[in-house]
């Protein structure tokens, strides 16, 4: 109580009643735990995530001023966290406008539950990051998923893996699975939707994909270790998980920078990634479908 009394002035509210009292005295507790997470952090790395940054700063002004907080300036503070969640790492690549677009390019979404998954012909994919295809050789088609480096990695999932990931995460990795076999064989039993795109959104999710990956200093991807199923690997990603920066937000990134008209300001889960591509799919051209091969959509 004397740290939360010092560090939050939680003797001394500047408020009345008995709901305003609970309010002020909850967040004020947040923030404590906010300041214990950030004395953690600062051990492993002289740089806070940006949206640990933003509540510290704020809880840090709230503590000197003894401001009442109002609902509009909670509001307010929300918008920014989410303004936060979608500047962060891997940024959208937003595809030239086309006068003529032709869908013949088809790209998938599976969905594992509290986790989506980007499936990509393993071509495409080669053609941005080569290091894939000596990796996985002829694959017909890979699996991309982002995370955070310890949850998504980890063997067994704690409450502190959790919390990590959600507050201080040490970073992000990609899984990428190789397919031989068409994806909805693989993934049998799993929902899946499919999309198609043109060559220009093509060529952007390509560059979203491939900017994804963290780089060596010779330019290098950097292989992690096998993956969780399959033929599979872990590669060090660019940006950090947090809060408002995760890897359904990821996908949606993806289907952003391939010209859906997605906001993944508010895609945190993976059913409303799921709902939104389910509305707003597009067919491929029968051509187009003929020639690639068809990834049947299951029911969700």
């Amino acid at each position: 109580m004397s740290e939360f009394d010092r560090r939050t002035g939680g003797k001394h509210l500047r408020v009345r009643g008995i709901k305003a009292v609970r309010f002020a005295a909850i967040m004020k507790a947040i923030g404590l735990n906010i300041f214990r997470a950030s004395r953690h952090w600062r051990r492993k790395t002289s740089a806070l995530p940006p949206v640990i940054m933003l509540i510290f700063r704020f809880l840090t002004f709230w503590r000197l001023s003894r401001v009442n907080i109002s609902m509009r300036t909670t509001a307010a503070l929300l918008v920014a966290f989410f303004i936060a969640g979608c500047s962060a790492k891997p940024y959208v690549i937003e595809p030239k406008p086309e006068r003529n677009p032709v869908y013949s390019h088809q790209v998938s979404v599976v969905s594992h539950g509290w986790h989506v998954g980007l499936i990509v012909s393993a071509l495409e994919v080669n053609r941005a990051v080569p290091e894939l295809k000596s990796r996985f050789g002829n694959a017909a088609f890979y699996e991309i998923g982002w995370g955070d480096k310890g949850f998504y990695q980890a063997q067994k999932i704690t409450i502190g893996l959790t919390l990590q990931a959600m507050f201080w995460s040490e970073g992000a990795v990609l899984h990428v699975v190789a397919m031989a076999d068409q994806p909805e064989r693989y993934f049998a039993g799993e929902p899946i939707i499919n999309t198609c795109l043109s060559d220009n959104e093509l060529a952007t999710l390509q560059a979203f994909v491939a900017s994804s990956f963290a780089h060596d200093a010779l330019g290098h991807v950097v292989a992690l270790r096998p993956g969780i199923y399959g033929n599979s690997e872990f590669y060090d990603a660019e940006g950090r998980y947090y809060l408002l920066n995760t890897c359904n937000k990821w996908t949606a990134k993806a289907l952003r920078s391939a010209g859906l008209d997605i906001h993944p300001m508010f895609k945190l889960s993976a059913g409303s990634v799921m709902s939104y591509l389910k509305s707003h799919r597009r067919s491929c051209s029968p051509m187009a479908s003929d020639a690639k091969g068809t990834i049947g959509d299951r029911p969700e």
